[in-house]
């Protein structure tokens, strides 16, 4: 990466918050399905014990690697308008992979690429959201594998 590349990294700080409420009504209104799609970015051990449902799911290591992040955004990420990252409280891993994330939308875009969603980070990660929604088993799935 270049320097200057370097320079205008995405701060995660900067990034947008969603509330875990503003995320169920995208999960209820089918936005999820349609423009907007959740990215889990914990351990595989984290999500066993329970996911939001529809995730979409790599892991926070994956993001140090271009063609991982770019097969996310060629795969699943393809054509949302936007990407609610979290990880177990949203303060440090998926904020960070977010901010990757941000940055490699936008070397897409500056090579001419096509427009990527915009990325924003669920404030409390899935700890808050189980919190507020466990009860719901059509937000919540658990024992996955």
């Amino acid at each position: 990466m270049s320097t200057t590349a370097a320079a205008a990294a995405t701060d995660p700080a900067s990034l947008p918050r969603l509330e875990p409420v503003a995320v169920k009504q995208i999960l209820d209104s089918g936005d999820a399905s349609n423009s907007a799609v959740v990215l889990d970015v914990r351990d595989a051990a984290e999500v066993r014990d329970g996911a939001i449902a529809g995730r979409v799911h790599l892991e926070s290591g994956a993001f140090s690697d271009t063609a991982q992040v770019d097969a996310l955004l060629d795969g699943p990420l393809a054509g949302k308008s936007q990407v609610i990252v979290h990880c177990m409280h949203s303060q440090k891993r998926g904020p960070a992979c977010a901010a990757k994330l941000a940055d490699r939308i936008k070397e897409r875009e500056a090579a001419g690429g096509e427009k990527g969603p915009d990325v924003v980070v669920l404030r409390g990660g899935y700890e808050q959201f189980a919190e507020q929604f466990g009860d719901e088993e059509k937000l919540i799935v658990k024992g996955l594998p």
